[in-house]
């Protein structure tokens, strides 16, 4: 069968133009990212810089690997959007939401989030230098290995955020909601300051918080097995029922605080001050040598086999107190309210105690007149 020739060549220019049409629609669609973005919801390594992008609804989109370095993002929903290994230096996110947005990676140097909204948002290997997180909620969220050099995270809220392997250089952390956040073997003696924060129940183990302001800070319930605390000023702390086994207390400041149900055998606590502690269940063991336990409440508690030579107790209420093979070599607690005590089988080498002191507690020694 013989085809007629013009309309083969009227279908086949046809078909020319067509495909010239569709290239020109591509070329348009790649020409112009925003227009893909709002058309697709997706812009992969598009460039996006200093584009006005403000009120948009881009929930879930793709832009992974764009430059938005500088776009104005404000008022911007980004709930859930990928946003991984993406450029967002300098852009401007006012009131833009970015819960459970995966941010890993990305570049958010000297972004202002204050009281921002990152809920759940995936931030591992972030890049946050110097941005600006006052009173944002980062609740839940992966900070994983994420650099927060000279950030700001006043009053911001990180419950339960996920801060292994962070740098917390220069970071200030005043007021800030830590409850619950895993901090295992952060190096918080670089940050600038911690005054008025929430460590409760927060995951410390082997962190380094040497030497530095933890005066009133809330650590109860917290985990910190093997943290260094040497030298760190406490006064006044809430450490109910915290977990301090193995822990470095030596020269510690604990004066004033609540030990309450805190767990601390095997801490090293040699010229620790408990001036004025609340002791209350606690267990303690170990190496106590020099250790200041003036005008403290200890009741209810087990010092037994610790080596307390040269441990001060001067007006110090000591209720229910096991003492039983403890080294209480020169301890002078004739100035202390002492009853209830167990000293079975303790070192009381010219350890001191009043004639009532002694009748109460059945203690075999001889005593001081009172």
């Amino acid at each position: 069968m013989r085809m007629n020739r013009p309309l083969i060549r009227k279908r086949t220019g046809f078909g020319i133009v067509l495909l010239l049409v569709l290239v020109f629609l591509s070329w348009a669609s790649c020409a112009d990212p925003r227009a893909e973005l709002l058309k697709l919801g997706r812009c992969v390594a598009c460039s996006l810089a200093r584009v006005d992008l403000s009120g948009l609804d881009l929930q879930g989109a793709d832009l992974r690997g764009s430059d938005l370095s500088g776009a104005d993002l404000s008022a911007t929903r980004l709930d859930g959007a990928l946003l991984y290994q993406a450029n967002l230096a300098g852009a401007l996110l006012r009131d833009a939401r970015l819960d459970r947005a995966s941010l890993s990676r990305a570049d958010l140097s000297g972004v202002d989030l204050q009281g921002q909204s990152l809920l759940q948002g995936r931030l591992s290997y972030a890049r946050l230098h110097s941005a600006r997180l006052n009173g944002a909620n980062l609740r839940q969220a992966n900070l994983q290995g994420a650099d927060l050099t000279d950030a700001d995270l006043t009053g911001a809220d990180l419950s339960q955020a996920r801060l292994t392997q962070v740098d917390f250089s220069g970071v200030r952390l005043e007021r800030t909601r830590l409850s619950g956040a895993r901090l295992r073997g952060a190096d918080l003696t670089v940050a600038r300051s911690l005054t008025g924060s929430d460590f409760s129940a927060a995951d410390l183990r082997h962190g380094r918080l040497s030497g530095i302001d933890m005066r009133g800070i809330d650590l109860s319930d917290a985990r910190m097995l093997g943290a260094d605390l040497r030298g760190t000023n406490l006064q006044g702390a809430r450490l109910v029922t915290a977990e301090l086994k193995k822990s470095d207390l030596r020269e510690a400041d604990l004066s004033g605080a609540d030990l309450s149900g805190a767990r601390l055998i095997g801490a090293r606590l040699a010229q620790a001050r408990f001036r004025g502690a609340r002791m209350v269940n606690v267990e303690l063991g170990g190496n106590l040598i020099d250790t200041d336990f003036s005008d403290t409440l200890i009741q209810r508690s087990s010092l037994a086999g610790a080596n307390l030579k040269g441990a001060r107790f001067e007006g110090a209420t000591l209720n229910g107190v096991d003492f039983s093979g403890a080294n209480l070599y020169g301890v002078d607690f004739t100035r202390a309210e002492l009853s209830r005590c167990l000293f079975e089988k303790a070192n009381l080498n010219q350890t001191l105690f009043t004639e009532s002191q002694r009748r109460k507690n059945r203690i075999d020694v001889r005593p001081v007149p009172d």
